[in-house]
C-alpha cells in the first residue's frame, strides 16, 4: 500500500502545486494593470481558489503515505517539519485568496488595488519558498534512519 500511497501523493503534488504558484505569481502585474485586466485576474483568482483548496488533498495524501509507510513514520523530524511548513504555506495561500478577492472587488469599483499586489507577491513568494523547503526535506530526509 505504501508505494501506491506515495504515487498518489506525488501525483497530487505535480497536478496541484504548480498551477497555484503560477496563478499567485501572475496576479500582482494584473492588479497593477487596473480594471482592464479584471477578466484575467478573475480567472487567476478562480484558479488559485480551486487548486488552493486542493492543497488539502496533497496534505492528506502525504499523511496517508506517511501513515502507511514501512520505511518512515510520521513522528520523524523531517516529516513533521514538512507537514508544519506545508500547512503554513496553505494558510498563507488562504490569505492570498482573500487579497485577490479584495483586489478584484476594488478594481470593480474603480478603486486603487495596487497595495494588494505587493502583499500577494510577498505572501505568494514566502509560500513558494516554503514549498521549496518541503521539497528539499522530502528528497534529503534529514535524520531519517
Amino acid at each position: 500500500m505504501s508505494n501506491f500511497a506515495v504515487f498518489v501523493h506525488v501525483l497530487s503534488v505535480l497536478v496541484v502545486i504548480g498551477p497555484v504558484l503560477v496563478s499567485v505569481g501572475a496576479s500582482p502585474p494584473l492588479i497593477r494593470g487596473g480594471a482592464d485586466k479584471l477578466g484575467a485576474l478573475r480567472w487567476l483568482h478562480r484558479t488559485t481558489t480551486i487548486y488552493g483548496w486542493a492543497w488539502l488533498a496533497v496534505f492528506a495524501t502525504g499523511m496517508f503515505a506517511g501513515a502507511t509507510s514501512t520505511d518512515h513514520k510520521l513522528d520523524e523530524f523531517w516529516i513533521s517539519l514538512s507537514a508544519a511548513l506545508f500547512f503554513t504555506a496553505f494558510v498563507l495561500l488562504v490569505v492570498v485568496m482573500r487579497w485577490q478577492r479584495t483586489a478584484i472587488s476594488r478594481l470593480e469599483k474603480d478603486e486603487d488595488a495596487t497595495p494588494y499586489a505587493g502583499k500577494i507577491a510577498a505572501f505568494g513568494g514566502i509560500a513558494s519558498l516554503l514549498v521549496l523547503v518541503v521539497l528539499g526535506l522530502m528528497v534529503w530526509k534529514p535524520g531519517s534512519h
